[in-house]
């Protein structure tokens, strides 16, 4: 009997005390909207120019809070991004021979903040295929970008890119696609 209730005890204060280690995270403090100033294209044909890489991905993971160096300089310019590692379907512009393509989305907490972009939230759909138009880079390590955040995200099955940011993108996929065929 004594045995049952110290085990009893025992298993209480376990809990407690997991409880405990898994509410001390560090609470979000504020908010920080950051502004990026991204081109903006005017034709399906200036965007497709600017991309040096065009993929058709699948989203298979994200990867939420990873911190990134966005700084060209010697000032490192850390924030926390979602990394959204996706698997190549197909690659319709420039070279790119890798299954997988991770691309990162400025948001997410960093020292007890919570950074937003303000421009419109990009989310992606884990049954959905998306078009991406992309710029790489030749250094090791650093991953390929969006070219914004409002006119180079496209789904397949839907005509704009609407169910992805919120935007007044003027061209459609099919315009994207009509363009890099061209190419």
């Amino acid at each position: 009997m004594k045995l049952r209730k110290l085990k009893k005890i025992v298993s209480c204060l376990i809990v407690s005390l997991i409880l405990a280690a898994c509410s001390s995270q560090k609470p979000v403090e504020e908010t920080i909207k950051i502004s990026a100033d991204y081109p903006s294209y005017k034709s399906a044909s200036d965007i497709c120019d600017k991309a040096d890489l065009a993929v058709k991905v699948k989203l298979k993971e994200v990867t939420p809070n990873v911190i990134i160096n966005f700084s060209l300089g010697q000032e490192p310019a850390n924030f926390p991004v979602s990394l959204y590692s996706f698997e190549v379907l197909d690659t319709l512009k420039g070279s790119y021979t890798e299954d997988e393509i991770s691309i990162p989305v400025i948001g997410g907490i960093m020292d007890g903040k919570y950074y937003e972009t303000s421009d419109a939230e990009i989310k992606f759909m884990n049954d959905k295929e998306y078009l991406l138009l992309l710029e790489s880079f030749e250094e090791e390590g650093v991953y390929p970008v969006l070219l914004n955040d409002t006119q180079s995200v496209f789904e397949y099955d839907a005509q704009r890119v609407e169910s992805t940011v919120a935007s007044t993108n003027p061209f459609s996929l099919s315009d994207i696609l009509n363009e890099l065929n061209a190419q």
